[in-house]
């Protein structure tokens, strides 16, 4: 029953996660073909600008719809929250562009490939920072 309660704001989570996470990754494709993404650097440019972007667009919903902080957060909490989301960005890096150059432009067509290689890191990582956000930042939610 106590593990319930852990995962009970979980399937909002998801839910909003899954929502942000997806128009993060539309934001990378449209970004990555805006600047031409031929190369790993430009690659990584357009995943860390859509993230930026997934950053606060995450922040607002997980803080208003999620874990309905109604008062707010403290600046050292957004702080900690865009310090979790910059640790999943750095690991949804390495995995994506290592997913991509060792597997996945193997097997899909390049579009695919970038949009699959950020996919699944991204989602993964959505998966770990719940715990994390849950009782680091919006513990007293």
């Amino acid at each position: 029953m106590k593990l319930f309660k852990v995962f009970s704001k979980y399937p909002t989570y998801i839910l909003i996660g899954g929502c942000v996470t997806l128009i993060t990754i539309l934001l990378r494709s449209l970004i990555g073909k805006l600047i031409n993404d031929d190369t790993s650097a430009k690659y990584m440019s357009s995943i860390i600008l859509a993230y930026v972007i997934g950053i606060s667009l995450s922040l607002f919903a997980h803080q208003s719809i999620t874990f309905k902080a109604r008062d707010g957060i403290s600046i050292a909490k957004k702080l900690q929250f865009i310090a979790i989301q910059i640790l999943g960005m750095v690991l949804t890096l390495i995995c994506a562009n290592n997913l991509r150059e060792n597997i996945l432009d193997n097997w899909l067509p390049t579009e695919l490939s970038k949009m699959f290689a950020f996919a699944v890191p991204a989602f993964g990582v959505s998966i770990i920072t719940y715990l994390i956000k849950k009782y680091i930042i919006f513990e007293r939610s």
